[in-house]
């Protein structure tokens, strides 16, 4: 996946392009083809794009729109391009990449875009006009978004490591947390926050809402309100797992590098690396696995 990060002066102050670069080197050591940021006086979106799926070789991120006063990045996978395609009027080709996608949702919906996509993805969009910053991560996905914020500004990052290489974020040890992790004591108490204070971790189906002088979080996703299917039969049942897990697995499968899969020695890394490959198969290639000897 690529990495998204960036700076929200909230006090007005033009960000400085050397913490942009300072941030990029935080997160040096972790995979990525290509680097890029984009300034636009108090706010700053940085891209380090991987390429993740064949679409992805024409991603171009951040992208700012005058017309619309919009500076937005995104990275990830959506999974349901072709759906999406189809609303927004797209003509979806080899070259058209998922942040496109994305960013074209975000322009008919705004903040409900999350109720959209499919995929593990995440994605900041800010109104230079209204100096408002939204930040959304996917539904439950690979995806990560971390962030600092104290009434003058806000950093986030896909990694911790970008926020951390900053000298003038305060690097105190939540303590709470460390103990907590240490003991295995788990709890809400624990949601969102990071072994750092006043750094956090957006969790997934959240969306963050950022302004001059407000801060809002909220969930949007809820798994346990899904409608319950009754009444079918045990092989009913069956075939529909079958098909949805095929279909989710058929997604994952679009990528630009070679697919393997990690056998843990369960049933469900087993399910899917067999389903992989039946599915490679019809297109002539063969799953690489690899597994773990301790």
């Amino acid at each position: 996946m690529s990495l998204i990060f960036g700076i929200f002066n909230r006090n007005g102050r033009p960000v400085n392009p050397e913490d942009m670069d300072t941030i990029h080197l935080g997160m040096l050591d972790l995979p990525h083809e290509k680097y890029n940021i984009s300034i636009q006086d108090n706010i700053a979106f940085g891209h380090m794009l991987t390429y993740n799926t064949p679409e992805s070789l024409y991603e171009q991120m951040p992208k700012y729109l005058p017309e619309q006063k919009l500076l937005f990045v995104s990275q990830g996978r959506i999974d349901n391009r072709e759906e999406l395609a189809d609303i927004l009027n797209i003509r979806i080709t080899d070259t058209v990449p998922d942040g496109e996608i994305i960013l074209k949702a975000y322009l008919k919906w705004g903040e409900k875009t999350p109720d959209y996509l499919l995929g593990d993805w995440s994605f900041a969009a800010f109104d230079t006009e209204k100096q408002n910053l939204f930040i959304a991560r996917d539904h439950h996905g690979y995806t990560d978004i971390n962030y600092y914020i104290d009434d003058k500004i806000i950093v986030f990052s896909t990694s911790i490591k970008g926020i951390l290489a900053l000298k003038y974020i305060p690097q105190k040890l939540n303590e709470n947390i460390l103990i907590r992790s240490l003991v295995l004591w788990g709890g809400k108490e624990n949601h969102g926050n990071t072994y750092y204070k006043d750094i956090y971790h957006l969790l997934p189906a959240h969306t963050l809402n950022i302004g001059k002088e407000f801060s809002e979080k909220k969930r949007y996703w809820f798994p346990e309100n899904i409608e319950t299917v009754h009444g079918k039969k045990p092989d009913e049942y069956a075939d529909e797992l079958k098909e949805i897990l095929n279909k989710a697995i058929k997604v994952r499968l679009r990528s630009y590098k070679p697919v393997v899969s990690m056998l843990s020695g369960g049933l469900d890394s087993s399910t899917v690396s067999f389903l992989a490959a039946e599915l490679l198969k019809k297109e002539g290639k063969k799953l690489t696995t690899y597994s773990h000897v301790p």
